[in-house]
Formats: C-alpha cells, sequence, structure tokens
C-alpha cells in the first residue's frame, strides 16, 4: 500500500509540473478522422435590448423565454494526439425552440406573455479535447457562424399589451464546454453546455395592442441581443 501511494504522488505531481493539469495520458493512440454527432436537451433564452439602451434608445425591453429543447446535429474531423489531447474542427446545425415567458417595457414590471421563440444555428466550431484517461475526455472551445432567430408573434398578457413579432438572420458566436465517456475507442457519449449570443436581432414591436398582437397604438422596430444556453447529451461516431 505505501508503495502505491508514492507511485500515485509522483504520477499527480509530475502531471501538475508539466501541463498545469492533473491528467494522466492514455498510452494508445486517440482515434482520428471524419465523425458524425447527434444530441439533444434543454434550452433557455431570452431577448434584451437594455445594453443598447443606455446609449440611444428610450425605453429597455426584455423577453425572457421558458426552458425548451435543443437538438443539433454535427459533422467533423479529429486530429491524431497532439500535445495532451487532440483538436477536433466541426460543422454544427442546430435547432432550439422556447415559449415566451414574460415580457417588460421598462420601468413597468415584467407581464406573463405567450407565443414562441425559434433559432436555427449554423455554426463552424473548434475544440480540443484533453486526454485525461482512455474512457473519460473533457473538451473546451468556440464557434462563429449565422443563427435566424423567429419570434413569430408574442404579446403579453392584458386587454393592451406589448407586442413583439418578426425577426432575422445574424452573426452568432458561442463558447462549448463538455466532455465524452468514450465507449470504445472511436463511439463516445458526450455531454456539453454550449453559451450562444446572437446580437443584433431586429424585432417588431407594438404598443398597446390586444392579445393577438392587432390594433396597436404605436409600432416600430429595435435590435435585440439573444442569449441562449443549451445542456445536452449525445453519441459522437469517429469513422
Amino acid at each position: 500500500m505505501p508503495s502505491r501511494a508514492r507511485i500515485f504522488a509522483g504520477l499527480l505531481l509530475a502531471a501538475a509540473l508539466q501541463a498545469g493539469t492533473l491528467a494522466v495520458h492514455a498510452e494508445e493512440e486517440m482515434a482520428s478522422g471524419v465523425y458524425l454527432g447527434v444530441d439533444g436537451g434543454l434550452a433557455w433564452g431570452s431577448l434584451d435590448n437594455s445594453y443598447d439602451c443606455y446609449w440611444y434608445c428610450t425605453s429597455a425591453a426584455e423577453l425572457e423565454l421558458d426552458t425548451g429543447y435543443a437538438a443539433a446535429l454535427k459533422v467533423g474531423w479529429a486530429s491524431g494526439k497532439l500535445g495532451i489531447g487532440r483538436i477536433r474542427a466541426e460543422f454544427e446545425a442546430g435547432y432550439r425552440s422556447n415559449d415566451a415567458a414574460t415580457l417588460a417595457l421598462y420601468p413597468v414590471p415584467p407581464v406573463a406573455a405567450h407565443g414562441e421563440v425559434t433559432v436555427n444555428s449554423y455554426m463552424l466550431n473548434v475544440m480540443y479535447d484533453f486526454n485525461v484517461s482512455k474512457r473519460f475526455m473533457p473538451y473546451a472551445g468556440g464557434g462563429l457562424g449565422m443563427a435566424k432567430v423567429d419570434a413569430g408573434t408574442i404579446c403579453g398578457t392584458g386587454a393592451s399589451t406589448t407586442c413583439m413579432s418578426g425577426g432575422s438572420t445574424e452573426f452568432a458566436g458561442q463558447l462549448i464546454l463538455g466532455a465524452a465517456l468514450n465507449l470504445t475507442p472511436k463511439a463516445s457519449l458526450t455531454a456539453d453546455l454550449r453559451l450562444l449570443v446572437v446580437p443584433n436581432v431586429t424585432l417588431n414591436y407594438g404598443l398597446n395592442c390586444t392579445s393577438s398582437g392587432a390594433n396597436c397604438s404605436a409600432n416600430g422596430a429595435e435590435q435585440f441581443d439573444y442569449y441562449s444556453s443549451v445542456l445536452t447529451l449525445g453519441l459522437r461516431y469517429i469513422f
């Protein structure tokens, strides 16, 4: 037992000195090549123009979304072992859907809202897999691309309310944190968190509208920033 303890302590010290991590490198080569991945899970989000309103608009608005769902299909390429892990590059086509929760037009308090926001995103991602062990592999990275945000028609509750509608396709960026459990050298179960930002989404608004979005006393358009986080489980296979 004392001998095993000394070996374990030595491994930890060597890993900390060499890479600033507690990773223990796998002895065999990491799988490389083209891969296909699919995942799905929970999505959260909001549309907010409060930052822009510090500079030019007269009233800030925020749409909070209920918990929804997300799904994505990914096609990519994984390098062989590089340093303490490997690099992956992928194209990701994603979908998110959330029902409206509350709509706030400051300084008026938020009210319950109805409607749906959907997002179709197309991202190019680059990630690094940390080769912690043969079975467990955390990863981190990010991506750039385009996303189409569609708000349909969203209105607050009440006889006279604020409504939002429309949407636009804009530049998007995301951060990615996750981990893979290797079922075989080529097949993995994945779990990750993806934080997506789509700035300057153009939405139409109406003031003092009916609950269906009709007969508004005033209309206009504003730019909103869309924020979303998704937590997903998926499968990935390297061919």
